[in-house]
């Protein structure tokens, strides 16, 4: 982040922020866990209406999608995109029964 010279919460900048994004859409737990205290306001962080549930969702991240529920980004299940698709109906079009049944 530091070499970007950009602050870890700048979330409307390419290359800011997006670490979430990537822990969260490659289901890197730990890396996640580590990344979320630089944050403010995690449960709502977005990029383009996308949210860290809609990544998680979408790549089959089950563990992913269970620790970011667990902690606080049960709000987001309501969320929409910009295209007005929740992050559960991300995972049902991309083929992730284990997302939807759980």
């Amino acid at each position: 982040l530091d070499s970007e010279n950009c602050l870890p919460n700048q979330t409307g900048e390419v290359g800011c922020g997006m670490s979430l994004f990537y822990a969260a859409s490659g289901g890197h737990v730990e890396s996640l866990k580590l990344l979320w205290e630089y944050f403010d306001n995690q449960t709502r962080l977005q990029v383009l209406g996308i949210t860290l549930l809609h990544c998680a969702c979408a790549n089959g991240q089950v563990h992913t999608v269970q620790w970011l529920v667990q902690h606080g980004s049960t709000g987001c299940t309501l969320l929409k995109d910009y295209q007005g698709k929740t992050a559960l109906l991300w995972a049902a079009r991309n083929g992730r029964l284990p997302v939807v049944q759980w």
